[in-house]
């Protein structure tokens, strides 16, 4: 799969539709066992997340798992649908994390509308805390976002679009597992996830 969307958008920047940058990634290519948590402004981040980073794994909305074209693609990539039992989703998260993989999840659980501030849902922390995983955080800005939320495949921009993929801080699980009662560990996590993409959009 890395190999396949490294290749689409290598076609996609040939072609003069997007560019795409990263700082800091070179440093997490040996990760292991991480959740990879980014903003999602646009339909193809998970394509360049999955192509600039080792060893991925990502929770896959329940509608591309029938989609006549994407469908075999994250059946056969061992992906994690979104709509599975709670319990069944934690077991599959816990079992991918402790074999070494990393996770991508996009804690807003959807694209982000253009404009509007972004809110985090708490599932991410759920699952650092209940497998004991560290999140490391990605940004990923975009100008003449592309594919965004509601928009048509065919829209394509004007201009070139830049993505600019950046390396985060890491949120260790161990800072958050204290006396506190467990929603209050999820809730401080999320409070901190939260603050972190507050401050990247102001910037």
């Amino acid at each position: 799969m890395r190999h396949i969307f490294s290749l689409y958008l290598s076609i996609l920047e040939f072609l003069g539709i997007l560019k795409i940058e990263t700082n800091g990634l070179e440093n997490l290519q040996h990760m292991r066992g991480k959740l990879v948590i980014c903003n999602h402004p646009s339909l193809l981040d998970v394509v360049i997340l999955i192509s600039r980073l080792k060893n991925i794994q990502c929770v896959v909305n329940n509608k591309l798992w029938s989609n006549l074209f994407v469908g075999i693609v994250v059946r056969s990539a061992g992906y994690i649908r979104n709509d599975i039992d709670p319990q069944s989703f934690l077991h599959q998260c816990k079992q991918m994390l402790n074999r070494g993989e990393n996770i991508i999840i996009f804690p807003e659980g959807t694209r982000s509308i253009p404009g509007r501030p972004i809110k985090m849902c708490r599932g991410v922390a759920h699952v650092a805390l209940c497998a004991e995983a560290d999140i490391q955080a990605l940004t990923l800005h975009c100008t003449y976002v592309w594919l965004t939320k509601g928009a048509k495949w065919y829209d394509i921009p004007p201009r070139r679009t830049n993505f600019f993929l950046k390396s985060g801080p890491q949120f260790s699980y161990k800072n958050y597992m204290n006396e506190s009662p467990y929603p209050i560990q999820v809730r401080s996590l999320m409070r901190d996830i939260q603050k972190y993409y507050d401050g990247y959009l102001k910037t």
